[in-house]
């Protein structure tokens, strides 16, 4: 059973390994609005490697190992990153008065103050970068232990655009009267790096884009969660050992503001966590008691409690309900009118996405961390070599805040004035690629406003999807036994590459919730 396991894991790896998305400006634009990978704190593989020779022994009275393991982890292939927030890693930016633009793949640039002759390119890479030191401590007594481990971790979040404006643009070239004011107004934004990074007003629309805004970095510190089991080795013998345990941990690290689409998260959103756990070891080979090769195995299961988050919702593409691809991805961009009680517009325009963020209880059902890996070990040397599969269940929201009923509709491309006073025009149908300008009149709502309502959010939108990694790691080091009357030092160094699972569910682009990257590490530490 186990040899079918290892080989389904190895061809799943390896197919990920050989397959590769080719840029694709033709993708049609879909994604989440949140991402959520593994926890800083939840690596078996780290946690086991070097100092199983001290934890779960035979025939012990109390013992022990204690270890700290800086790490520095990189993220890489960004292209996927991008691919999960939006489909694609390249964008295609054009304003509505740009001829012979693409209405079904190009972001309107018009919704980010940028002109309505605009037009750019941006390819997006996104890189994660972590720094931690893990402290593991584990007390024994006969068949029954205690294991903790939590880790201090500082990250950093880049998202990184690179943009090639059209050099025929005038980026000054102005919105025409009405649209976005009685008067003509100059677009306050020259990029869609400048305009996405938020902060900017113009015209009527007096509020900017305070949430889900792109640029430059963003980076947390603190401690993640901290890891607690508490168990039994129901088999405990010379040759091997198996055994359970209840586990769980205290909620640390940060929580989601929503405030940057690419947000630095340290630990697992503050999640409360508890389930079980399974460990084991068996002695292979062993010669004149200075070499062995053992099997080393640890699976934990956990849920994850619900933690208040604040989070953004596109819309329910209303033209299109039961499309459960795409429903209205990015309408979160697009820009609003606000209403009054009596149905008139206030003279107050803003960007959808400060109206959809909101708060909300984020709970995943199971988590799996799961690890095998054989150890070679020759006097005081050890040779650790092994493999990490990570899986996670998608979101669930609830408890979610409410958005005001009959106060905001979508702009679109409608204008805000009618020359004698406000336009109540709306476009319920807008979308983040938007119309051409000239097609003002035939996208409009036939009896304005129409507005969209609470139910009309859409919760799965910023939910996370399923998580699902591969790691291969390996560890050596050297332990000075008996050296000294109650404590024997040990130091090693290790490294693992983990790569994202693909999800076969998903026919359009793999839209993942997990990221690969790579980590060096050096465990020094003591059993007693």
């Amino acid at each position: 059973m186990k040899k079918k396991f290892l080989s389904l894991s190895m061809l799943v790896f390896i197919t990920n390994m050989l397959v590769a998305d080719d840029d694709d400006f033709n993708q049609p634009l879909h994604g989440k609005t949140f991402l959520a990978p593994r926890s800083q704190s939840v690596n078996a593989a780290r946690e086991l490697t070097l100092w199983h020779r001290y934890i779960n022994l035979y025939c012990q009275d109390f013992y022990g190992a204690f270890s700290i393991t800086p790490e520095y982890s990189h993220s890489f292939r960004p292209e996927r990153i991008a691919e999960y927030y939006w489909g694609v890693d390249n964008l295609t930016i054009t304003g509505s008065q740009v001829t012979n633009r693409d209405n079904d793949i190009q972001i309107l640039a018009d919704y980010f103050g940028l002109s309505p002759i605009f037009q750019s390119t941006v390819r997006m890479e996104p890189e994660i970068r972590t720094a931690l030191i893990d402290f593991d401590l584990y007390l024994g007594y006969h068949d029954y232990y205690f294991r903790m481990h939590v880790p201090y971790v500082w990250t950093k979040w880049i998202f990184e655009l690179r943009e090639t404006i059209a050099p025929q643009v005038v980026p000054t070239a102005p919105f025409p009267p009405l649209y976005m004011d009685v008067p003509a107004v100059t677009p306050p934004a020259t990029s869609f790096k400048q305009a996405i990074a938020g902060g900017l007003t113009w015209g009527q629309v007096t509020q900017p884009l305070q949430f889900g805004r792109i640029g430059g970095s963003t980076h947390r510190s603190g401690f993640a969660e901290a890891q607690l089991a508490l168990g039994w080795n129901f088999v405990n013998c010379p040759f091997g050992h198996a055994g359970l345990n209840i586990r769980g941990s205290i909620p640390a690290g940060t929580r989601s503001k929503a405030i940057f689409l690419f947000e630095a998260i340290v630990g697992n959103g503050h999640h409360a966590e508890l389930g079980i756990g399974f460990t084991g070891h068996l002695l292979l080979w062993e010669r004149d008691g200075e070499q062995q090769i053992t099997i080393w195995a640890d699976a934990n299961i956990t849920h994850l409690f619900a933690s208040r988050q604040r989070r953004s919702f596109d819309l329910i593409n209303p033209s299109d309900p039961e499309n459960l691809e795409f429903k209205g991805f990015g309408t979160r961009y697009v820009l609003a009118k606000q209403f009054d009680a009596l149905g008139n517009y206030t003279g107050v325009s803003l960007p959808t996405i400060d109206v959809t963020t909101l708060e909300c209880d984020v709970s995943m059902a199971i988590q799996i961390d799961a690890v095998i890996m054989a150890s070679y070990e020759y006097c005081g040397y050890t040779a650790d070599l092994g493999y990490d599969v990570w899986f996670r269940s998608r979101e669930n929201i609830s408890n979610r805040e409410k958005i005001p009923n009959n106060r905001y509709a979508l702009k679109g491309i409608q204008n805000v004035a009618t020359g004698v006073g406000l336009s109540n025009a709306t476009q319920s149908t807008a979308t983040i690629t938007g119309n051409n300008f000239a097609d003002q009149a035939l996208v409009a709502d036939p009896n304005p406003p129409v507005f969209f309502n609470d139910d009309q959010i859409d919760e799965s939108s910023a939910q996370a999807t399923r998580g699902f990694t591969h790691k291969v790691f390996g560890n050596f080091g050297y332990s000075w036994q008996k050296c000294y009357q109650w404590v024997e030092p040990f130091l090693g160094i290790g490294g693992e590459v983990e790569f994202e699972g693909l999800n076969p569910r998903h026919e359009i682009k793999a839209n993942k919730n997990s990221i690969s990257q790579w980590g060096v590490w050096i465990k020094g530490g003591f059993g007693f």
